[in-house]
């Protein structure tokens, strides 16, 4: 199945910026494998794949009310983990959208510096996502988001994999 970024992916009954967990995918625009290659059954991050790491895991730093979980780059797409913890009294309600929208500006903010262009995008507008349920749920995100560079070469966001199978 293809993702196609113009299509709105969000719940119309979902509040996303209520507590729980949110497991996510973002492509790069036109699925550019920008992030990173295999080498040897282990994958290899380039630098704007560093940068997207890097800007992952200062997210919290601008979210005082979100938690990492796992989270993999891979040489074209992203996929990850949030929990957004309750609200204290006076802390600004971020979103999943907010964050996500923080984490593709930031990364290709930086990675746009680097290459000294800003053309092509870095990223596809939009993004899949899940509000993760029950706990038996997260685990199961858990183990995808692990076993996905391993699953690389079967990957629907591999363009040479894809070809194969047309």
């Amino acid at each position: 199945m293809q993702f196609d970024p113009r299509k709105p992916t969000r719940l119309g009954y979902s509040d996303y910026s209520l507590p729980g967990g949110y497991f996510f995918t973002a492509c790069t625009h036109g699925f550019s494998q920008i992030f990173g290659w295999l080498r040897i059954g282990d994958f290899q991050l380039s630098r704007f794949g560093e940068i997207v790491w890097e800007t992952w895991r200062s997210l919290p730093e601008h979210f005082p009310r979100l938690e990492l979980d796992q989270f993999v780059v891979m040489p074209n797409h992203i996929h990850g983990i949030l929990i957004l913890h309750p609200v204290k009294s006076r802390e600004k309600c971020s979103s999943l959208i907010q964050v996500l929208a923080s984490l593709k500006s930031f990364s290709s903010r930086r990675i746009n510096k680097l290459r000294g262009t800003n053309q092509p995008p870095i990223w596809q507008r939009s993004y899949r996502d899940r509000v993760i349920r029950p706990k038996e749920d997260l685990n199961d995100y858990r183990q995808y988001i692990l076993d996905n560079p391993r699953k690389w070469e079967l990957d629907e966001y591999n363009q040479a994999s894809r070809q194969g199978r047309s």
